[in-house]
């Protein structure tokens, strides 16, 4: 006996289940809102209702995959789309993401990538981290995956955390210090520490003076108490613009 297979069945007007089910073929779902029936069928059983006045076409059943590009939840509240509108898109803007590293990864273009971690010395993110938040800033706008805020921007994966999210920050420090000398425009930090530490601000203020624009995560805890201030370091100091979320 043949092997089945699933066909998709186009009729001119209205699905005609009696034809169908008349040609040995079992129908799985007929589709509503246009006349199209899925069957499971063997190939000489699809070649006879090819034959067939009122069936228009039968298609076999092929193997799609997510490659359409889509746009993350928080594009629209922060009003992105406004800003692409108007050209800005991260044209010529460099952009230093201290992390986990980044990628590979297909939907992301990295112009360095520098591992600042003694025991992983490979520049492979092996966390995931650094490759999500590098995806939010800047994934390409290619029809894959999804787009980032500015696509255009060039980015660079500095590494400071290992596979397992831990590092120091001395190496935090020498990531800071690559991104002054290298002239970055933006140092994206999407760490936190609960540590004031008098270099650690020294190094970031010397960043500010030379015209880099520095952006730290506020942190993921909260309080239903408005009147506190748990907002976290690097975050905290004055020259970073800290960022929480807007919702979920």
């Amino acid at each position: 006996a043949q092997e089945e297979q699933i066909y998709i069945v186009s009729f001119n007007s209205d699905i005609n289940e009696e034809t169908l089910s008349s040609s040995g073929a079992t129908v799985i779902q007929t589709i509503k809102n246009a006349p199209i029936a899925i069957i499971k069928a063997d190939e000489a059983t699809a070649i006879a209702l090819q034959k067939v006045e009122e069936i228009t076409a039968i298609e076999q059943n092929e193997q799609v995959n997510a490659s359409a590009q889509q746009l993350n939840w928080g594009i629209k509240p922060i009003k992105i789309p406004q800003a692409w509108e108007t050209g800005y898109t991260g044209k010529g803007v460099k952009i230093a993401i201290i992390d986990t590293g980044s990628g590979p990864h297909d939907d992301l273009e990295v112009v360095k990538r520098i591992s600042f971690v003694k025991s992983e010395p490979s520049t492979t993110d092996f966390n995931g981290h650094g490759t999500h938040i590098a995806g939010i800033i800047g994934a390409k706008d290619n029809h894959f995956g999804t787009k980032g805020i500015a696509p255009d921007a060039e980015l660079y994966a500095l590494k400071v955390f290992d596979k397992s999210g831990n590092g120091y920050t001395h190496d935090v420090i020498q990531a800071i210090d690559w991104a002054i000398e290298q002239k970055m425009d933006i140092i994206n930090m999407s760490l936190t520490s609960e540590s004031n530490l008098s270099s650690y601000e020294t190094l970031i203020d010397r960043a500010y003076r030379n015209g880099i624009l520095i952006v730290g995560a506020a942190g993921n805890e909260t309080s239903t108490d408005v009147t506190s201030d748990n907002v976290q370091y690097p975050a905290r100091y004055k020259n970073v613009i800290a960022v929480s979320s807007v919702d979920w």
